[in-house]
């Protein structure tokens, strides 16, 4: 979605015809491409599997739920979240990041009586600690730091620190309990003291066809301080787990707590609830180069995950996080030339008064998703893709009904090799009535790609885009020119490094406080399995 409060500077539709022919021109890539490609006078091929570090493993992970719960609490004030990171280890030693979505309210950032910003919309983890085993006895022990990077503090500090120690073991039969308890001096909100201890039970059960059940049930208890605003209370859930082609689960679970008044929250909503969970984990490849999304289990399907963490989430050359980080990844399911999938990340449209109380105390859109579907094949070497594009924004509030968010799209874009070793695409997205109700709007884009002479472990490559937006002034859309350039650094095969620069023409961006369109830096850690 791109939604700006800068009025974009005068433009003639007319400016747009050098995208449009530039399209044309690329949509002939594959007739001509036989002819243009020409390979680079240096290898770019992937490197063969190289340890960044010896004895190091990297690994990510990424999950799609229809809630976020934390020892009971809603996290996403019931709706749907994205989340997922990347982990090192080193024999005993781990250390890592992990992101998801949030929606903690909303608040008036700049005391001038509008709700401009999330409470929260988004976490990061960062964590390191030592595990080991012992007599079959498993040991882990870690520090953890909470940071909510755009979070208004609400008279305390959100950010926290706690310890983790976790003591398990599995049984021949599949049967694991195992024991957590955290330690934090000081919790979120500078609310004091906070010992939770955990306790779970784990049993694998029969195989399914090629779904691996494991049943699970907790019991968790929160103890805070005496006398501060959080009060003790019980937490549990119950569920069941269905593991599917090596590296992905299912997870249905039913959450309850004892707290009393849950009823009547905005937020941090603690009553009985049934969260489902899709998750996807990957390693570094196996020796002989195991093949990305390749699944046995459903013979010509193909199941991939993606996960990125990047400083900024930038669409159409447009902030959607507020210039804040974001998560944000998916599944796509392929079949032959057919592919479907979704897609999702957190964001931040500032807030609004959900309950008529005058205080702002709902994300306007704390996450976006995307469902998308279509055909992709290649001609003459290059690759072509018709497809369509469902953009939804769950729990998404304006306070009149009357506008929508969600907007369908179809796409039809091509990618050819051409000279020197580049390769060069073109794409043309339309909606005929596009996010907040803004009537038909086109976006044209060309890209250019090279890659460079292997470095090591590193395949680098560096590429820029041009683009016009073309939307109809007379129903709320922008016309405007948008573009990037940049290095992405491929390594161990699925995983990359971006640093980008972005731009657009749009005037006023300098005084933006939401979808910021000026000028500006975004990297990335990605990994595609």
């Amino acid at each position: 979605m791109t939604r700006v409060t800068p009025q974009a500077t005068p433009l003639h539709r007319a400016r747009a015809f050098g995208i449009v022919a530039l399209t044309a021109a690329l949509l002939a890539l594959p007739s001509l491409a036989p002819a243009w490609a020409q390979d680079p006078p240096y290898d770019t091929a992937p490197p063969p599997p190289v340890d960044l570090l010896p004895n190091w493993t990297l690994t990510a992970n990424i999950s799609l739920a229809s809630e976020w719960i934390a020892r009971g609490i809603a996290e996403s004030s019931e709706g749907a979240a994205v989340q997922g990171g990347f982990d090192i280890t080193n024999g005993w030693f781990y250390a890592g990041v992990y992101g998801s979505s949030l929606n903690f309210g909303a608040a008036d950032t700049n005391n001038d009586g509008l709700a401009d910003s999330d409470g929260a919309n988004f976490e990061s983890d960062w964590y390191a600690g030592l595990r080991t085993s012992f007599k079959g006895v498993d040991f882990d022990l870690g520090y953890f730091f909470y940071s909510y990077n755009n979070a208004v503090d609400f008279g305390g500090d959100v950010d926290m620190w706690e310890i983790r120690g976790i003591v398990s073991t599995e049984t021949t039969s599949g049967f694991k309990p195992s024991f957590t308890a955290y330690y934090t001096p000081e919790y979120s909100f500078r609310t004091g003291r906070n010992i939770t201890l955990e306790g779970k039970l784990e049993q694998a059960l029969p195989q399914l066809g090629p779904l691996s059940p494991t049943a699970s049930v907790l019991l968790g208890y929160n103890d805070n301080e005496t006398g501060r605003v959080r009060p003790d209370f019980w937490f549990w859930n119950a569920g069941l787990t269905l593991g599917f082609a090596e590296r992905y689960a299912f997870d249905i679970r039913y959450w309850d707590t004892d707290i009393s008044g849950c009823e009547t929250r905005t937020v941090f909503q603690c009553g009985e609830s049934v969260v489902a969970r899709l998750t996807g984990t990957i390693g570094e490849p196996e020796s002989g180069g195991a093949s990305a999304g390749a699944t046995s289990a459903l013979n010509d399907l193909s199941l991939s995950a993606n996960i990125a963490l990047t400083t900024d989430y930038i669409d159409r050359g447009i902030s959607q996080t507020d210039a804040n980080p974001a998560v944000q990844g998916g599944f796509e399911l392929g079949y032959h030339w057919l592919y479907a999938g979704v897609w999702a990340s957190n964001l931040d449209y500032g807030g609004a008064d959900a309950n008529g109380d005058g205080i702002p105390d709902s994300a306007i859109a704390p996450v976006e998703f995307d469902w998308y579907g279509g055909v992709r094949t290649q001609i003459n070497g290059a690759e072509i893709e018709l497809g369509a594009n469902y953009t939804s924004y769950p729990d998404a509030f304006l306070g009149n009904p009357a506008v929508d968010l969600n907007y369908w799209e179809v796409v039809a874009a091509v990618t050819a090799p051409v000279r020197a070793g580049f390769e060069a695409g073109a794409s043309v997205t339309y909606s005929w009535n596009y996010s907040g109700e803004v009537g038909e709007v086109w976006a044209f884009e060309g890209t250019l790609e090279r890659p460079l002479p292997v470095i090591g472990p590193f395949s680098p490559t560096i590429g820029g885009l041009i683009a016009y937006n073309d939307g109809e002034r007379s129903d709320g859309g922008i016309e405007y020119w948008y573009w990037n350039a940049g290095l992405e650094l491929g390594f161990l095969e699925r995983f990359a490094f971006d640093v980008r620069y972005w731009d657009t023409d749009l005037g006023g961006c300098d005084s933006a406080t939401l979808f910021q369109c000026d000028e500006r830096v975004v990297a990335t850690l990605s990994a595609e399995f």
